[in-house]
């Protein structure tokens, strides 16, 4: 039996996730397969920054902090990439913690969500959009931040 988080994943014809425990086969498709990969990818501008999210499949088992190693692997990640002026606004008017561990101990700022299932990453990616939507209004550039402070 293969161990769900000591192997490598692709997906097959039909976009499923299955388990690729030879290496080499996995590198192969890695090195290709970014189209398949890519979940979601949504830019925002603001004024001169931009701010995109992008939902990707993973391929290698990821796990939460926020669940237990029961609960399977994590696949599918969506991240939102932009200045981290703007990073620490969102982080604040999302009112939770939504840095990774790495960013959490290294005091850097980074907005990552994880998932187990493509679908529960579609959502997850159309949830990310629609907070980051709505919070452009009260964003403030990055100098206008640095002013105030």
């Amino acid at each position: 039996m293969i161990d769900p988080w000591l192997t490598h994943y692709i997906l097959d014809e039909a976009g499923n996730p299955k388990p690729e425990p030879d290496f080499r086969a996995w590198g192969r498709w890695y090195e290709r397969s970014m189209p398949e990969r890519k979940v979601g990818d949504t830019t925002y501008t603001l004024s001169t920054e931009e701010i995109r999210i992008s939902t990707v499949f993973l391929s290698m088992p990821h796990v939460s902090t926020r669940m237990g190693a029961d609960d399977g692997p994590m696949l599918y990640e969506t991240m939102v990439f932009a200045c981290d002026a703007i990073l620490v606004q969102l982080v604040e008017m999302a009112e939770i913690e939504t840095r990774s561990i790495f960013a959490q101990v290294f005091e850097h700022v980074d907005i990552q969500k994880r998932y187990k299932t493509k679908d529960e990453a579609i959502k997850g990616h159309q949830v990310m959009c629609e907070f980051v939507s709505a919070c452009l209004p009260r964003l403030k550039m990055p100098e206008q931040a640095a002013s105030e402070e």
